[in-house]
């Protein structure tokens, strides 16, 4: 199994489902290896402490 990723966010995110907060540590959520579904895109597919799934853009994380 491979170790989760973390980020933490840079800019904070509001949508009508709710809000991700700078500085916020998130993992990713899928295996970057095994993922070509979206082969190219500039997105991640990320889980956020509470366990809500959030796909941000790279630009908008930094790696820990």
């Amino acid at each position: 199994m491979l170790p989760k990723l973390r980020f933490k966010m840079v800019k904070d995110i509001m949508t009508h489902q709710g809000t991700l907060h700078r500085d916020e540590i998130v993992t990713l959520d899928e295996n970057l290896t095994l993922s070509n579904h979206r082969n190219g895109d500039p997105e991640y597919k990320v889980r956020d402490g509470v366990g809500k799934i959030w796909y941000i853009n790279k630009s908008d994380v930094k790696p820990l």
